[in-house]
């Protein structure tokens, strides 16, 4: 029997067998799901059950409405810098409120950036993606991922950068940045409106804001705060700077938006 008589005998076999495998290994098309988050229709690239909650939460509003309240009181052409964005809740759903806001996504997680990449690319967004992570100075620091390499995935901590192989994590060097210098540098506009949700280096990030927390451009910063220590050193330099805090979470640690008081 010759390969074309074969194929031509068993070629609804080989279809069966074809369309059964890739039910097991799918596209990475198969992968994107539809959402619809205060009335706009997303298709997001969800790969796993993490993803796939972080958005379905979202659209139930469940997943910390405060930010979502938050965001969607945006200046329509107003300035934002999602610091953390991880696979791009945050940025993803003000492009879809406001699309003539100019947006700038800040995640150091590569994983979750080549989410965050493919989700904006799928609703074909006008968002700035920057691979990088932010700090005080600019430094090559250590990136500790502490979960498997998937995205979706938080509590990464970004640390002193060390020749030491730890086996238990996976470790690798990232190049990190201040916010005033992505502004000197030309590299982001002068934001109207901050995220930033970093697991713990929030009051590094802050310290690099020394002009921008001066410039009256910069009207609300919204930061989730993790402990007391860190709440009493973050809101006395942003009250040096003249913001107060409008929003708080009923306990200590949560999400806080600080307002520039005019």
């Amino acid at each position: 029997m010759t390969i074309k008589e074969f194929l031509k005998k068993y070629r609804l076999h080989l279809i069966k067998i074809a369309s059964r495998i890739l039910k097991i290994f799918p596209d990475e098309n198969t992968w994107h799901t539809n959402y619809v988050i205060r009335g706009k229709l997303l298709r997001i690239y969800s790969a796993n059950w993490e993803e796939h909650s972080r958005w379905e939460r979202l659209a139930k509003e469940t997943k910390e409405p405060e930010t979502i309240n938050w965001i969607s009181k945006f200046n329509p052409t107003g300035t934002f810098l999602d610091i953390g964005a991880c696979i791009g809740n945050y940025s993803i759903f003000a492009a879809s409120l406001f699309p003539k806001m100019v947006i700038f996504a800040i995640e150091p997680e590569p994983f979750n950036f080549s989410h965050l990449l493919k989700n904006v690319k799928a609703n074909r967004m006008n968002i700035q993606c920057f691979c990088l992570g932010l700090a005080s100075k600019s430094e090559i620091l250590l990136l500790e991922i502490n979960q498997s390499l998937r995205g979706g995935g938080s509590g990464h901590q970004i640390k002193k950068f060390s020749n030491k192989n730890e086996v238990e994590n996976l470790n690798f060097a990232i190049y990190t940045t201040s916010a005033d210098e992505l502004i000197f540098n030309k590299k982001i506009a002068v934001p109207n409106y901050i995220k930033i949700d970093v697991d713990g280096r929030e009051k590094d990030i802050i310290n690099g804001m020394v002009n921008l927390l001066k410039n009256k451009e910069l009207n609300e910063i919204l930061i989730e705060i993790n402990s007391k220590k860190d709440f009493d050193e973050i809101s006395k330099i942003l009250t040096f700077n003249k913001f107060k805090s409008i929003i708080k979470p009923k306990k200590v640690i949560g999400n806080y938006v600080f307002q520039r008081i005019n």
